[in-house]
């Protein structure tokens, strides 16, 4: 004859309460993992293409809704496996009907906006929320360098990092230069680093960046490669030269001649 274990009511009361807060873990987990897939924010690049899935909406609904800022994109029936685009959407979407997930192709900046997945049937659910962005790239900026010479020791130079008609300027001075940034409207920024000898203009948005890189000399080399340094007296004798031969030969002459 075989006996069963019966357990004392004081554990039966532990492995109670151990089995509801395991059931309230889970659907909590369920129902943290479920919110963080309806809702997301996505950026993308005009010209691409954006895949949006929903959560998976079960079996127990009949039609199957995208939507754009409330204007419906599609709708699925399920029980006749159709689906029914919306202007002007037709010809720019796919729908993967086991899926339910939506490729929207070609994406331009007034794609920008609210997307939502919707089932109807005995409950209407709500399975995914995107906010999408469509950015331009990005244009590949511009860097220039000013020299300024201030001795024959010293040299400054101004570096102007440009993109998106804004600018970023920078000073040198005594090989230590300034690193700047600026954000810009849109996400985008513009940035002038220096690593060494190399100073970099990068000008970046959150579907892609561009940059442009210049090798500089030590400053003051760089200096006198865009004009020669002014040494007092040098430049004055150079110009008087001529003067004292053309002189010397007058004095010359005039000796001649009185003789």
């Amino acid at each position: 004859m075989e006996v069963s274990e019966v357990l004392p009511l004081s554990e039966l009361g532990i492995f109670t309460s151990f089995t509801r807060m395991t059931l309230t873990l889970k659907i909590s987990f369920k129902y943290f993992c479920s919110l963080s897939a309806v809702s997301s924010d996505m950026f993308m690049q005009v010209g691409t293409s954006v895949q949006l899935n929903p959560v998976y909406p079960g079996q127990d609904f009949e039609v199957f809704l995208w939507l754009f800022h409330n204007n419906t994109i599609g709708k699925y029936y399920k029980d006749i496996s159709k689906l029914k685009l919306y202007s002007p959407y037709e010809g720019r979407v796919e729908f993967n009907e086991e899926a339910h997930s939506l490729i929207l192709k070609n994406l331009q900046r007034n794609d920008t906006g609210f997307y939502e997945a919707k089932t109807i049937g005995e409950t209407n659910k709500v399975v995914a929320k995107y906010r999408l962005t469509v950015l331009d790239p990005v244009e590949t900026p511009v860097l220039t360098t000013t020299p300024h010479m201030q001795s024959s020791e010293a040299c400054n130079m101004t570096l102007i990092c440009r993109g998106h008609d804004y600018s970023v300027i920078s000073s040198c001075y005594n090989e230590i230069c300034d690193e700047m940034e600026l954000t810009l409207p849109g996400s985008v920024t513009l940035t002038l680093t220096v690593s060494g000898r190399v100073v970099n203009c990068n000008l970046s948005n959150p579907v892609g960046w561009k940059a442009t890189d210049i090798e500089i000399t030590p400053l003051t080399q760089h200096c006198t490669s865009h004009g020669k340094v002014h040494h007092p007296g040098s430049s004055n004798s150079a110009h008087l030269g001529p003067f004292k031969g053309s002189m010397l030969v007058i004095i010359l002459s005039v000796l001649c001649i009185t003789k």
